[in-house]
């Protein structure tokens, strides 16, 4: 008797599915891709983990601050509202708040979890290093945020921003309602609505669930539109609000602030009498020309696009970790964290460039910290000497600003100096 093995045919990789997707629905028009990260990118647990660990520093740091709506209205002290270690998981922490929020529906959203919480930086950081590969990183940059709650429909109403979004759901089932952006323009009255049931026959429907990704292109409107349940997803957005150009001006206009040429307190006038080149109108084209053609000014910019690449181009500065230490200690160990890199470049000026989770510094005499770089990048460890490096906070120097780069980046381990050598190694 011939028996037949039957075999279910592979599910495509995550990079197949982003391969198409890029090639053919990229910034075209709204997708679903059911079924594209295998799961939920983070987990549950996940997810609760970086809400509190987030959390802890939402009252002080603006770009990664809890905001959050009750029946509508939005809340003027998110923080009473803020995950904490006791709820114990996510669905502890959505009880808690339906039981503040009583019979009204509730909104949370956390801006760039990813910024505090390791885990989630590993999982955006691994998904938009696949994506760009094939999309290219935008130059306004990624970020991420969290949403959840009880709610049927987007507080805020119908919007729509300068960044695509993909939305990863992980609990329960997300669903939107959209608009190109032309047709928001014909039907001004859409903006901020949450009444738009005469608009409902032109709108296009996305579901998703954990597993699937929710995408919809930069400028098209789009409102949350379900059922009034519990619901979890993180998203990433693509911003597309600064060119290149634009980038590069900022850093350019930077260098000309800080010319130590310039005397800002001078007080100037435009003298149309004035002898040809001494004009403050012709004093100030003269420093632009000059600029324009430094290596110095040109070295600045491409510090910029490396501080980029080495925050896997996420839009917002990661915050750097405070240190103290037992007087008593004179030296650490540092490690890269998993998946971390230093970033390396050869600049305009002939220094090198080195970048860490998106902080940079410039090196004089590389001789001084490239072997660090080397052996950190392939899982070593390197010693810091505090008294050095930490406790002298004026100190210059290559080793002093590379020692600090690496005390105070979140992509660090940080050890007592008697760490096992064969474990670094």
């Amino acid at each position: 008797m011939n028996s037949q093995l039957s075999l279910e045919p592979e599910s495509p990789s995550l990079e197949a599915v982003l391969e198409t997707f890029v090639r053919d629905g990229w910034e075209r028009g709204i997708a679903t891709l059911p079924g594209a990260t295998g799961g939920a990118l983070v987990s549950e647990d996940e997810l609760f983990h970086a809400l509190v660990k987030t959390g802890c520093h939402s009252a002080e740091d603006e770009a990664s601050r809890y905001v959050v709506w009750v029946g509508g209205e939005l809340q003027k002290d998110p923080e009473a509202f803020a995950a904490k270690a006791e709820d114990a998981s996510l669905s502890g922490y959505i009880s808690r708040l339906a039981a503040l929020a009583g019979e009204r529906e509730f909104t949370v959203l956390l801006p760039n979890p990813h910024r505090y919480d390791s885990t989630v930086r590993a999982r955006v950081r691994e998904f938009v290093s696949v994506l760009a590969k094939y999309s290219g990183i935008p130059c306004g940059g990624f970020d991420s945020g969290i949403f959840l709650g009880r709610y049927g429909k987007t507080p805020f109403g119908v919007h729509r921003g300068q960044m695509s979004v993909l939305t990863f759901p992980v609990l329960g089932t997300k669903r939107f309602l959209t608009w190109p952006r032309s047709y928001g323009e014909r039907h001004v009255d859409i903006q901020d609505s949450l009444s738009y049931e005469h608009h409902l026959p032109t709108s296009s429907v996305l579901a998703a669930k954990p597993g699937d990704i929710a995408y919809w292109p930069a400028d098209y409107w789009h409102i949350a539109d379900g059922p009034i349940a519990a619901s979890a997803a993180l998203n990433i957005g693509l911003w597309w609000d600064r060119p290149a150009l634009d980038v590069s001006l900022r850093v350019f206009a930077e260098s000309l602030s800080n010319d130590d040429g310039a005397e800002p307190d001078a007080r100037e006038c435009f003298n149309r009498d004035a002898s040809q080149g001494s004009s403050a109108l012709e004093q100030a084209l003269a420093r632009i020309a000059r600029a324009a053609q430094s290596a110095t000014t040109r070295a600045q910019i491409e510090l910029r696009w490396l501080s980029m690449l080495s925050a896997f181009g996420m839009r917002d500065t990661f915050p750097t970790r405070s240190f103290s230490s037992d007087p008593h200690v004179t030296a650490i160990r540092a490690r890269l964290m998993p998946a971390e890199t230093i970033h390396t470049a050869r600049l305009s000026t002939g220094q090198l460039g080195v970048a860490l989770l998106g902080h940079t510094i410039v090196i004089d005499d590389e001789s001084a910290i490239v072997e660090d770089v080397v052996r950190l990048n392939r899982g070593g460890s390197v010693l810091l000497q505090l008294e050095e490096a930490l406790r002298q906070p004026g100190a210059r120097g290559n080793r002093h600003d590379f020692a600090r780069l690496l005390a105070q980046s979140q992509a660090c381990e940080l050890f007592s100096p008697v760490l096992d050598e064969q474990a670094c190694t």
